[in-house]
Formats: structure tokens, C-alpha cells, sequence
């Protein structure tokens, strides 16, 4: 049988006999989305003013006596103070999001499969383990280049961050193969599992992953449609819903995947 197709069946009929714990996922995944959008919003509109206010004296630093220099450049500090703090609080949250809601959301998926309550925990610290020897070194990379990002280039500076942003796409799809194979218990068959079906394997597991994202987008786009002006209240609500579903569908989808495709 095509692995793709064995992959759905197994994903839908484990829906089918666990309805209940699929809702569950449905509903915690709108809590995240819910506040992941919200504290985005919230802090997006406040970093916009501490730039605004950043923005402001340098506009008429021109024509500014020393007396006016003095108080804008206090101004000036004050509010990259205040952007750099709500720059540190909006990371802080979405960090503690991932490590709570969105791990719940991994873990009580790989459990519909398994149903083992006595292993979760142990999940639970190789979903911690895993993203932190994954994304650490590159948070501290990111770090480092715009630290000196005064010292280089402006062309210099682009062409860095962009090669990082290909590799952070790469690392990404690394952590979404290691976060569906989460219950296999051996570190050494672990990695040799996530190293198998994100590379080896790629062929299987890179265009599954572009499906689900071409899927969500187009959710996503059904959903603007509707926010535009162009659909009803009705129509929003159910692209909303309906990308939920895909999202909690497709993670679901990914782990009986990968489980078949690490076998081959």
C-alpha cells in the first residue's frame, strides 16, 4: 500500500476510535492559536509606538538646542529600553507557550497512538532536550550577528542573515521530524531514526511537509478572503476551525508517517 495512504488511513481511523482525546487536541490547539495571536498583536502595536517614539526626536535633532538634545536623547534611551523590554517579554511568552501548550499538544498525540501515561514525562524531557540542542546554537548565532552587525557591512550583513534564515528552515524541518518520533526510547536509535527519515528518507518526508504547509496556507487564505469583507462572520469562523483541524490532523498525519517511513 502507498506509505502516504497508509499513513492517512492509520491517522484516520485512530481519529475514529479516540474522538473524544482528538477533541481535546482541537480545543487546546485554539487556546494556543488564541493567545500565541493575541500577545503577538498586543506587543506588535507596543514595539510600534517605542519606534515611533524612537523615531520622533530624531526627526527635529537638526534644529534641537543643547537643552532639547539632552531631552530627547533621554527619550531616545528610554524608549529602546522599553522596545528592547517588550522585544524580551514577547520571546519569554511565546517560549513559554512552546514548552507548555504546544508541548502538551505533542505530547498527548504521540499518547493517542501509544497510550502510555507512565512515559510521558520522559517525552516531555526529550521534547525539551531536543529543541534546546537544535535551536540554542542558532539563537546564539543570531544573537552574535546583529551584536556585530555595526562592525559589518550592510551587504555583508544581508547575505549572512539570509543564509542563516535557509538554515533555520532546514533546522526546523530537523525539529518537526525529531518531535514525531519522540517515543522512540534509545538516544542512539533516536537520532539514527531522526537522521534516516529527515535525509535519507526526504524524498517521503519533504513533500508531505509541503503538502501540509500548501494546505494551511491555503486555510489561511480562506480566512483573509473571509476577514476582508469578502465572506460572512460565519465564513471566518469556519476557516478558523478548519485550520485547527488540518493543523491537529497534520501533526497526527506526521507521526504515523514518519513511524512507517523510519522502517524502510
Amino acid at each position: 500500500m502507498n506509505i502516504y495512504k497508509d499513513a492517512f488511513l492509520s491517522t484516520f481511523n485512530l481519529i475514529r476510535s479516540k474522538k473524544r482525546l482528538f477533541l481535546v487536541l482541537f480545543f487546546i490547539q485554539i487556546i494556543l492559536l488564541i493567545a500565541t495571536f493575541g500577545f503577538l498583536l498586543t506587543y506588535q502595536l507596543a514595539i510600534f509606538e517605542d519606534l515611533q517614539a524612537i523615531n520622533a526626536p530624531l526627526q527635529d535633532i537638526s534644529d534641537a538646542s543643547t537643552q532639547e538634545l539632552l531631552e530627547q536623547s533621554l527619550e531616545l534611551s528610554l524608549a529602546y529600553k522599553s522596545m528592547i523590554k517588550h522585544i524580551l517579554s514577547l520571546l519569554g511568552i511565546l517560549v513559554l507557550l512552546y514548552f507548555t501548550l504546544n508541548a502538551v499538544l505533542w505530547l498527548l498525540s504521540h499518547y493517542m497512538f501509544l497510550g502510555k501515561k507512565k512515559d510521558l514525562f520522559s517525552y516531555f524531557k526529550k521534547y525539551v532536550l531536543t529543541t534546546l540542542t537544535l535551536i540554542l546554537p542558532l539563537a546564539l548565532i543570531y544573537y552574535i550577528l546583529f551584536v556585530k552587525a555595526v562592525n559589518i557591512g550592510i551587504d555583508q550583513f544581508s547575505q549572512t542573515f539570509k543564509s542563516l534564515s535557509y538554515f533555520s528552515l532546514a533546522l526546523m524541518y530537523v525539529l518537526l521530524v525529531a518531535l514525531t518520533l519522540l517515543t522512540i526510547k534509545e538516544r542512539k536509535a533516536y537520532t539514527k531514526s531522526i537522521l534516516h527519515v529527515a535525509f535519507k528518507k526526504i524524498h517521503y518526508t519533504l513533500l508531505a511537509v509541503l503538502i501540509i504547509i500548501a494546505l494551511l496556507a491555503l486555510c489561511v487564505y480562506f480566512f483573509i478572503f473571509a476577514s476582508l469583507g469578502e465572506g460572512s462572520f460565519a465564513l471566518i469562523i469556519l476557516s478558523t476551525l478548519l485550520f485547527v483541524f488540518v493543523y491537529v490532523f497534520a501533526r497526527l498525519y506526521l507521526i504515523a508517517l514518519t513511524h512507517k517511513i523510519k522502517v524502510r
